[in-house]
């Protein structure tokens, strides 16, 4: 929760999380690019897929591109979406997180990270 908290505080903005995290984005009083409701999300199966290029790729221009498709502004990673989605650190957007200067980490605790997108 005190990461969500700390995310409610900070500027407006859009959230890429995991889709289960979609309804604390929410509460926290900010945009996701898909939640558990996505019946009602424009172009459902083009948000799923690039969520899962976002995820697995290296390529930091196809990252980029995709964030900036939906203009985010902030990425939530928690403990349980890496042991989930990543085998290790050095895969996908943990990669791009960790070795680009693109991405600023704002917030890390109790297994928690929120990276700032710098525009």
């Amino acid at each position: 929760m005190e990461g969500i908290y700390f995310l409610k505080a900070v500027s407006p903005g859009t959230v890429f999380t995991d889709s289960s995290r979609g309804i604390w984005m929410n509460y926290a009083g900010k945009e996701n690019i898909i939640d558990e409701n996505y019946l009602f999300a424009p172009d459902v199966e083009e948000r799923y897929n690039d969520i899962n290029k976002v995820y697995l790729s290296r390529n930091f221009d196809e990252i980029k591109g995709i964030l900036d498709k939906y203009s985010v502004d902030y990425i939530w990673i928690d403990q349980e979406m890496k042991e989930n989605i990543w085998e290790s650190d050095s895969q996908g957007l943990l990669f791009i997180l960790y070795y680009t200067k693109t991405f600023n980490k704002i917030y890390d605790k109790n297994g928690v990270e929120i990276w700032e997108v710098k525009k």
